[in-house]
């Protein structure tokens, strides 16, 4: 938007095709897994949405969301962290959403229990990882 008019002119009068460069920045947006998106939420150019977020209904996006932080409103803003910090890392660290369909289908009970519980049981699966996290990831 610098041209000296916002009307259409192109389109409108002279009936050309319109140039988008230029109308909205190009940076583009990174949605991480496992995200819950309300309805008629807007995520603008050039965000990053951590994996585990949850938008809420209608919010609009403008500045990056942090691994299973929710949040929500116009400018959206931090409501509150779906779990403490060491699970968030615990969970980032199991790494779920890369396992195999047939993994998932077989694990589909543990996904529905305390969270805690999951965790117990996929966190010494990880190579490498132990009962505490690997990062710091919410503030």
């Amino acid at each position: 938007m610098r041209g000296v008019s916002t009307f259409p002119f192109k389109t409108e009068i002279t009936k050309e095709l319109p140039n988008m460069e230029g109308l909205l920045p190009s940076r583009p947006m990174q949605i991480g897994n496992d995200v819950w998106i309300g309805r008629r939420a807007t995520i603008m150019p050039g965000v990053t949405v951590g994996d585990g977020a949850v938008i809420g209904t209608g919010s609009i996006v403008t500045k990056d969301v942090k691994p299973y932080e929710v949040v929500a409103g116009n400018p959206a803003k931090h409501i509150r962290f779906r779990f403490p910090r060491e699970q968030i890392d615990q969970l980032l660290a199991i790494r779920w959403w890369e396992w195999s369909d047939q993994k998932i289908q077989t694990e589909q009970p543990s996904f529905h229990g305390p969270v805690g519980n999951f965790i117990e049981r996929h966190l010494g699966q990880v190579s490498g990882c132990s009962s505490v996290g690997h990062s710091a990831t919410a503030d």
